[in-house]
């Protein structure tokens, strides 16, 4: 039975609508099945179509049922979706998700993580903001996007978005530093959240090795973005030497 699948919208949106994690279910099987289908198309070779059978960008932020349960069904389905040599662009399942005000926690973010982990380049554009989403679920992002960069030639993810999420702090911001040093993440937003000084100077570091490498062919024409607008970075305090001979309080 020949289906046309050409009718499935390339921009669907959400917003606000009351949807909870079983609409992410069925987007979910909807991605599997849109692989599914260009394998066969692809294997059958008719007349050289691939029918996508699913949209570019879907935009569901600001529904909070949609929470942990929601992610990990649309995570699940990433990494079902992988395609067979997960090089370049041939890996693109989707180019914006839109999460932003979901009630997603660590749980839902570490599930997107191991996708974005499996899959390298299936997603350009991730927002996540507005969410419970802490340290630990910053951290398996950003080591997420460098294990991904480590098995594609460019940038693993375009722009990763985290505003909003009040319990990131310095260590979830150097973890995301690094992926940007590392190549893993074109743009960084992390508006609003708890980061200080040492978070902050995480993100200088990664400046200068990118400048250390900016003659290589991926960042000579990248326009690196770092947003912490909003984070109250107060003052670097300096690390105490240890095995110091002397202290002020034994001077007294």
């Amino acid at each position: 039975e020949n289906e046309d699948y050409s009718i499935i919208p390339n921009i669907l949106l959400m917003e606000n609508c009351g949807i909870g994690a079983a609409f992410c279910r069925s987007i979910g099987r909807g991605i599997c099945n849109a692989f599914e289908r260009n394998q066969i198309q692809s294997s059958d070779n008719t007349d050289g179509c691939l029918y996508e059978g699913r949209p570019s960008i879907l935009r569901i932020g600001g529904n909070p049922a949609i929470g942990d349960a929601g992610a990990v069904a649309l995570a699940a389905a990433f990494r079902m979706a992988a395609s067979d040599d997960n090089n370049g662009d041939n890996g693109v399942i989707m180019e914006e998700l839109d999460l932003s005000s979901c009630n997603i926690g660590d749980v839902g973010a570490e599930a997107i993580s191991l996708a974005l982990a499996c899959n390298p380049s299936s997603l350009k554009r991730l927002d996540l903001s507005n969410n419970k989403i802490t340290d630990v679920g910053a951290i398996a992002l950003g080591r997420a996007l460098i294990e991904s960069r480590e098995r594609t030639s460019g940038f693993a993810l375009d722009q990763i978005i985290l505003d909003n999420n009040a319990l990131i702090g310095d260590d979830g911001a150097a973890a995301l530093a690094k992926a940007v040093s590392a190549g893993a993440v074109r743009s960084v937003h992390l508006r609003s959240c708890s980061i200080r000084a040492e978070g902050a100077a995480e993100f200088g570091k990664a400046l200068i090795e990118i400048v250390k490498h900016s003659k290589t062919r991926q960042f000579q024409s990248a326009q690196i973005e770092i947003d912490m607008s909003g984070n109250h970075f107060g003052i670097s305090k300096p690390k105490k030497k240890k095995g110091a001979a002397y202290s002020a309080s034994l001077l007294r």
